[in-house]
This record gives C-alpha cells, structure tokens and sequence, in this order.
C-alpha cells in the first residue's frame, strides 16, 4: 500500500502500485544451450504484480520458476510478463535447442573363444559432435566421429566412447563390450552298459567344462555326476551343454536285450509201474540115466546100484539168481537223457 498526493484534491490518497511491476527473469541451463527433449529451467523475480504469464500461460504469484521440455531444434525464447494497473513489464531469456550426440557402433563379434586368436572388428560413426575419444582399460586415444579398428583381446574388454556435444562443455559417452570366454567342452559322457535287459540299473556319467548351464535330457544337471537310470526299450541319452556361444550335445544309445524264453515240449509222459512182478518157472530137468547090462560068458559084468542123490539124503534145488528190483529214479534220468539229446540236435 502507498500513500500518493493528488494535486486536484491536496489531499493524500492510498493507492496499491505506483509504478508497473518489477521483475528479473533468467535461464540456469548452464551455457544457454538445451538439448533437445530435455527441460529448459526458468526463474523469476515479480514484484507488484496482478498478472503473470510466460509464453501466454498465467501463473500465480506464488509461483516463480517452471521447467518447460523443449522439443524442437534452434534457437528458443521465454517470454515473461507482469501486470498491474500501472502498467506491465516483459522480459525474455533465449536458449539453443540442440542435439544429442548420437553413437553407432558396431562389432563384428561381441563373445570370442579364449585362446583361439580371434580378432573383433569395430565400426563406429557418431554424429551431433565436435569431437570423440575412445578409452580402453587405462588408456585413452583422441578419434575422428567415424572409424574402424581391429581388437584382439586375450580377456573380456570394455570400450568407452566419448563425444563433446555441440555446446563444447557436456560430454556424452557409451560403453560396449567385448566378451572373452572359456569355450565349454563334455570331456566324458558314458553309460555302464550299451546293453540291457529291461529294468536293470544303467550307470550314467558326465564330465563337463566351462559351461553355463547342463542338462541330461530334460533335466538340469551339475557339470560333474552319475545317476543311475532303467529302462523298457532302447533309449537315446543326451546330455546338453550350453556356454556363452550356444548349446551343444551328446548321445549315447542304450540298446534292449531279448528276455531268454523257454518253449514248452509235449514229451509222452513213460507209464512206469513200481510194483515189477517177476515170476520165473523152473524147468524140471531128467537126471535118470539108464546102464545097458552086458553079458559076457564067464562074467558078471551087472552095474552096480547107484543110489539117487534123494535117496541118499542129499536134496539139490535149481533156482535162478534173485532179480534186482529195477529203479524208478534211474529210469527217469535215462528217459530224460535220451530226449534232451533228441531236442539238442533240432
């Protein structure tokens, strides 16, 4: 509130401004410079003022700085206006939209295999720059915005690109690596047995190097291991390696073996009965011999009696030697003998 003379009335009268607003307005972005799609920091100062607006948008008095995104490349300005009944007071901040530098940058391979001697090709354009520098590890090597150059590095390397943008104080960069890894390798892959009868425990083992991940089948696995499997037909074995350049695998091939079966012979089963009666009949043998007599003149030539051996006492039977009772068991092994040899020479 101000106290102003009016010469008409003499008197002095209250009024709220004297004179138009004051303002200060100003850019932070260092360098005046904005890359594009990024915020342009505005900030002001308004004094005595009824009304503010910036580039035609009314802001309250409460408010003194916006961010505001600037999308389109060149030259841009701000404009800040304040009013009151006074009168009203403008001013303006200008900022140059530019570009980012932009990278391009292209290897020939990104993984190589350690130990083999393999060469990396890099291709580079960068655009939206005054100039570009590329460091490896340690060391660092000014480079035109486009290029070539060939890398063989014995470890996994980091290549850092840097460009100074347009507005020679803000530096860009991009890194892109260069990987160097162990190839992997199955050093053994085996099974016990090639083949089986069906449900007879195989033995499967592995030896692996340098891989990321392993996999018998479908399941996965440690790089180092047995396990013991069984099976009903032939089945293929794979073991899958995967490393930083792919997946690789191996087979094994487990065959089946025939079960051994056992035909069925119809063999006439021997009628044998255990109770043998022998019977033996004992022939009746003439022992009677008759001595012709003979007469000679003069001689009494008559034979003698000769008693029979029954009447002197003695009594002589005739009889066969006692049969053997032949045996049940032998006669079945030698039933059995002659028709495994029968079979035998099928």
């Amino acid at each position: 509130m101000y106290l102003v003379y009016n010469e008409l009335s003499g008197d002095f009268e209250e009024k709220l401004y004297i004179d138009p607003p004051e303002v200060t307005f100003q850019i932070t972005n260092n360098g005046g410079f904005v890359f594009k799609d990024e915020e342009a920091h505005l900030k002001w100062s308004v004094k005595d003022a009824e009304k503010i607006t910036l580039d035609g948008v009314e802001f309250g008095n409460q408010i003194s700085s916006q961010e505001i995104k600037c999308s389109d490349v060149g030259p841009h300005e701000f404009v800040l206006i304040a009013n009151n009944p006074c009168g009203e007071t403008k001013r303006s901040v200008s900022v140059s939209v530019i570009e980012k530098p932009v990278f391009d940058i292209k290897l020939s391979k990104e993984k190589l295999r350690k130990g083999k001697n393999e060469t990396c090709e890099v291709e580079w354009n960068i655009q939206n720059a005054n100039s570009a520098s590329l460091i490896i590890g340690r060391k660092k090597a000014d480079i035109s915005l486009n290029g070539t150059t060939s890398l063989s590095p014995i470890k996994t390397k980091i290549l850092r690109f840097e460009a100074l943008a347009n507005d020679n104080q803000t530096i860009f960069s991009e890194e892109i690596t260069i990987g160097v890894y162990e190839e992997c390798s199955i050093q053994s892959f085996k099974a016990d047995k090639l083949y089986v009868f069906p449900q007879v425990p195989i033995k499967l083992s592995w030896n692996v190097k340098h891989a990321t991940r392993v996999w018998l089948g479908t399941e996965e696995i440690n790089a180092r291991g047995s396990k013991k499997v069984k099976q009903d037909k032939a089945t293929t074995y794979i073991l899958k390696v995967e490393d930083e350049f792919g997946i690789k695998e191996e087979k094994i091939n487990v065959e089946m073996l025939p079960v051994p079966q056992v035909k069925s012979l119809l063999v006439p089963t021997p009628h044998i009965n255990n109770n043998l009666s022998v019977r033996i009949v004992q022939p009746q043998y003439n022992v009677s011999v008759e001595i012709p007599e003979i007469t000679v003149m003069g001689i009494d030539l008559k034979v003698p009696k000769v008693p029979s051996l029954k009447d002197s006492g003695l009594i002589v039977d005739l009889s066969l030697p006692e049969l053997k009772r032949p045996s049940l068991l032998k006669e079945f092994k030698s039933l059995f003998r002659y028709y495994y040899n029968k079979i035998k020479h099928v």
